[in-house]
């Protein structure tokens, strides 16, 4: 990584300015399948907060040790029908 490389920071502030009257520490980024996508692979949506998702991002890109993408939890429940890779668990739901 060079010293112009974007930090997880520069990557946050970068999605955060489609909403540029909120700072990025209070948004949340939110994936939802697409109308015309859902009968190839049902409603699906997803969110976390925008933060983590760009050290996610980051690690990711500059092959880094950061934040697992299974600690990024749907926000859904396996026991009510959730069968994505990373459903909230009841450890998850008390902590």
């Amino acid at each position: 990584m060079t010293d112009s490389s974007p930090t997880a920071d520069d990557i946050a502030r970068a999605i955060a300015e489609l909403l540029p009257r909120v700072p990025a520490k209070d948004l949340i980024l939110q994936l939802k399948t697409r109308p015309q996508a859902e009968s190839r692979h049902g409603s699906a949506s997803w969110g976390a907060p925008l933060q983590t998702v760009a050290e996610h991002i980051h690690a990711t890109l500059y092959g880094l040790s950061g934040v697992p993408a299974s600690t990024l939890a749907c926000g859904c429940r396996r026991d009510q029908g959730c069968t994505c890779p990373f459903p909230i668990t009841e450890e998850t739901d008390r902590a």
